[in-house]
């Protein structure tokens, strides 16, 4: 029915429009808030996450990201309601800025735990072959303590070795492609994250649809971004 070029400045259109109307409501009252863009990035963001990480259809995702934006919204507006004036300016104003922190915040803490459970499977593939190696040791010194029966020396040798078989077995086709199978996923969610809070950014800022579409375009691999026959089709 649009092109993708009206269909976006559509989309922002209608954004800037509840955004105005959200700041000439608290205006008409007498008082100035500049608090809505704060809440419209958590709507933002929590639409985001559920679309793209836990797989929500987006109509369902849309009314629970206005529902979770409206409870942080009297969260933390009754904290608020005495104070007017200059205050309240100031206290939506850091509220902005204060989203932005929380949701980069977030995002270190996930690459922390991702990396601490990354260097437990490389600390397990490091160690399972050292561990082989104990085990073949143990079994080495069973067997010469029984040389005496030349008939269980074959044996002897052969548990011991498997031991180092199996430490190699562990750590090569378990322990390190799983901690290199997380890595990859941790990086795939980091870019995710930080695509969806550049996003909810510059449309918290106002920046113009095909800025915020070359933004973000910026990183995907240049194999990934629509060529510009296909976006003119």
């Amino acid at each position: 029915m649009f092109d993708e070029y009206i269909e976006s400045v559509l989309i922002f259109t209608g954004i800037h429009i509840i955004a105005a109307y959200s700041f000439y409501v608290p205006f008409k009252t007498g008082q100035i808030s500049l608090g809505q863009a704060g809440f419209m990035a958590v709507g933002a963001y929590a639409g985001g996450i559920m679309t793209t990480k836990l797989g929500i259809p987006f109509p369902v995702a849309l009314i629970m990201a206005g529902l979770i934006a409206g409870l942080v919204g009297v969260f933390v507006g009754f904290p608020a309601l005495r104070i007017k004036g200059i205050y309240l300016l100031l206290l939506t104003l850091g509220f902005s800025e204060i989203i932005q922190v929380i949701m980069e915040t977030e995002l270190e803490n996930v690459l922390e735990r991702h990396e601490a459970g990354k260097g437990m499977l490389d600390a397990l593939g490091r160690y399972a072959p050292a561990f082989g190696m104990i085990g073949t040791l143990i079994g080495l010194v069973a067997m010469l303590s029984n040389m005496d029966d030349p008939s269980k020396i074959g044996a002897g040798m052969a548990a011991a070795l498997l031991t180092t078989l199996y430490g190699a077995l562990l750590a090569n086709i378990m322990f390190l492609p799983m901690a290199d199978k997380l890595a990859l996923r941790s990086s795939e969610e980091a870019l995710s994250r930080t695509i969806i809070i550049q996003g909810v950014m510059a449309i918290q800022s106002g920046d113009n649809p095909r800025a915020v579409e070359s933004k973000l375009m910026t990183f995907l691999p240049p194999g990934q971004r629509p060529v510009e026959e296909e976006e003119a089709a």
